[in-house]
């Protein structure tokens, strides 16, 4: 497998929509790149085959992950995290109640960010002050292992490998950013089943592996956020050609869950949450190159 350049389609968008915001919806976003990027550590370029043996095992304890546990069931089956800080976060939300004039509500919410640094891969698991796991990422590190990760939508996928055009679903939502090739973005969040509302969060992180990595030209200057419908007839999915094309050439190398309560991340239809916001799907360049810090997001 050779190193694959970011490629932007000359096509622009055709489509420009937005829908209502699902109240429970959170999004997340991450940066991507091409495959081992000089921004990973050294293990990550000179990665050896994983033994049969040690995939089976490595792949049943990502698997075996949870959201709304305590984080000490992270702990049981990765050891101690590698880096832990607290991420602050204030959200503007507009509540609407019947018969009643919608108002603007602010809330702060205090969270713990845990990162767990392998020479396979990368997890990520973010707490409330209770120790209750809200979200948790995969993120594979290279091509020596990639592994099978069956998600809320009851599909395995392989990280590092499968690509976006192959997800059973399409999503609720999509951001993309390529207008900066060292921040490139882009991710899809799914609604998994109504009677478990958890997030499904399919993305590349630049710190990670992907086999292939491609772009498409997004609009409204550069940061691209869009909502669907869950119509079921793909009407408005694909958003064009280029979309289309970029669905089935790119891997996507992060697979994220997030609860329905976790408000860690900007939830309005406007917030591509990519740049510099407090948690994002997956590893922070700054989280393996500088020492915690407290971040606050306003």
């Amino acid at each position: 497998m050779t190193n694959k350049t970011l490629t932007n389609f000359a096509s622009h968008l055709k489509k420009n929509r937005s829908l209502p915001l699902l109240a429970l919806l959170t999004v997340l976003g991450t940066a991507c790149s091409k495959k081992e990027t000089s921004g990973a550590q050294p293990e990550t370029q000179a990665a050896q085959a994983v033994s049969a043996e040690k995939s089976q095992d490595l792949t049943q304890t990502l698997n075996d992950l949870k959201i709304d546990v305590k984080i000490g069931h992270f702990n049981d089956l990765l050891g101690e995290p590698t880096h832990t800080a607290t991420r602050e976060v204030s959200r503007e939300m507009m509540v609407v109640q019947r018969h009643g004039t919608p108002k603007k509500l602010k809330e702060d919410y205090t969270y713990t960010e845990y990162l767990y640094v392998k020479p396979e891969y990368f997890v990520q698991a973010v707490t409330d002050e209770d120790g209750d796991v809200g979200l948790y990422s995969i993120t594979v590190r290279s091509a020596a292992y990639l592994p099978e990760i069956t998600t809320i939508l009851d599909q395995t996928v392989q990280l590092g490998k499968t690509v976006y055009h192959d997800l059973v679903q399409h999503p609720r939502k999509i951001g993309a950013d390529f207008k900066d090739s060292k921040g490139s973005a882009y991710y899809e969040i799914h609604l998994g089943h109504p009677d478990a509302p958890l997030l499904a969060i399919f993305s590349t992180n630049r710190l990670g592996y992907v086999e292939e990595l491609n772009g498409f030209e997004e609009g409204n200057n550069g940061v691209f956020v869009q909502w669907f419908a869950l119509r079921g007839t793909g009407d408005d999915f694909p958003l064009n050609q280029a979309h289309e094309d970029f669905r089935k050439t790119t891997t996507f190398n992060t697979y994220t869950v997030a609860a329905p309560w976790f408000r860690g991340v900007d939830p309005t239809p406007h917030g591509a949450n990519i740049g510099d916001v407090p948690i994002q799907f997956g590893p922070r360049p700054e989280q393996l190159n500088q020492p915690p810090q407290s971040i606050k997001a306003q």
